[in-house]
C-alpha cells in the first residue's frame, strides 16, 4: 500500500510539473488583471474583492530612471495669490544609472523628451500645492500653479518635480520610465 501511494503521488507530482511547463507566458498574462477593467469597476463603484477584476502575478511593472528635469529660474518672493509659472525641461538620458541606485554617469548626448506627465509640487509649510503639464516637442512643460490664500506668509517653499511616461503596456507588463529632482528654497511667499 506504500508503495502504491508513492507511485501515486509521483505520478501526481510529475503531471503538475508537466502541467507548469507547457504552459505558455501568454497563458500565464491572460489572467492578469487589466488597467480597463479596474477603471471600469471603479466608475461602476463595484468592489475589486467581487470578481470584477481578478488579480494574478502576471501584472508586471518595469521603470527605468531615464529621464532628467531641470527647471527654469523663478521670482525669488511670490505674493499669495499671484501664479508661479516656469517651463521644467525634460531630457533623456538621465545623470544616474537606469535602475536609480544613484551611481552617476555620463551623459553621451542630449535628446528632449516629448509626451512626457511632468507633475510639480510646492511645499510650502504643511501646504502642498499641485501642478501638472505634458512636455511638447522640444521636451519643455509649461506649469502653472496658484499660490492660494491658505498658503502661509513668509514660508519657504520646497519643490519636487516628477516626470513619467508609460513606455510600452501589455496584459503582462508594463514598462514606464521616470525622472525625478527638488529644489529646496526655490522661493519665498510674501505678503
Amino acid at each position: 500500500m506504500r508503495r502504491l501511494t508513492s507511485v501515486l503521488l509521483s505520478a501526481t507530482l510529475v503531471a503538475g510539473a508537466l502541467t507548469v511547463v507547457s504552459a505558455s507566458p501568454a497563458a500565464a498574462c491572460a489572467m492578469a488583471t487589466r488597467k480597463a477593467d479596474v477603471f471600469r469597476a471603479m466608475k461602476q463603484d463595484q468592489s475589486m474583492d467581487a470578481g470584477v477584476a481578478s488579480a494574478s502575478s502576471g501584472m508586471e511593472t518595469i521603470s527605468l530612471l531615464t529621464l532628467n528635469l531641470e527647471a527654469s529660474k523663478v521670482k525669488p518672493v511670490y505674493r499669495i495669490g499671484d501664479t508661479v509659472s516656469f517651463d521644467v525641461a525634460v531630457t533623456r538620458p538621465a545623470k544616474e544609472d537606469p535602475l536609480g541606485n544613484h551611481v552617476p554617469m555620463d551623459r553621451p548626448y542630449v535628446q528632449p523628451a516629448p509626451g512626457v506627465i511632468v507633475g510639480v509640487g510646492f511645499h510650502i509649510g504643511r501646504v502642498f500645492l499641485p501642478g501638472a503639464a505634458i512636455t511638447g516637442d522640444d521636451g519643455i512643460a509649461h506649469i502653472k500653479i496658484k499660490i492660494e490664500s491658505y498658503a502661509p506668509k513668509g514660508t519657504w517653499s520646497d519643490t519636487s518635480m516628477y516626470a513619467w511616461k508609460v513606455v510600452q503596456e501589455t496584459t503582462c507588463a508594463t514598462i514606464q520610465e521616470y525622472g525625478y529632482t527638488t529644489a529646496p528654497h526655490q522661493f519665498k511667499t510674501g505678503s
